[in-house]
């Protein structure tokens, strides 16, 4: 019959293993979400928006607001990186 550990024993155990890569299951790797901003848009744009999300069948004017920017800027990227325009340092930081 195993005894059961009181949360002291718990913490105290994960302590002494914390370094010992053997006593762990897997790695866990956390991302930074990005950091999230807001656009201020008129009404009338947001309900010209919705209309156009439906066409596109995109789930909603936030979703198409999105792929339209980053399909922008990938194309901006590219055709910056053509021509040769953008520094070295500016051009990882764009392709990271």
């Amino acid at each position: 019959m195993k005894k059961e550990l009181s949360e002291s024993e718990i913490d105290q155990l994960v302590i002494n293993q914390a370094d010992d890569l053997d006593e762990w299951e897997f790695e866990a790797r956390v991302e930074k979400m990005p950091k999230a901003i807001s656009l201020r848009l008129d009404s009338v744009l947001i309900e010209k928006l919705k209309i156009l999300s439906k066409v596109h069948n995109e789930k909603g004017y936030q979703s198409l607001i999105k792929r339209w920017i980053d399909e922008h800027v990938d194309e901006e990227v590219a055709l910056l990186k053509a021509s040769n325009k953008l520094q070295s340092s500016d051009l990882e930081a764009l392709l990271s």
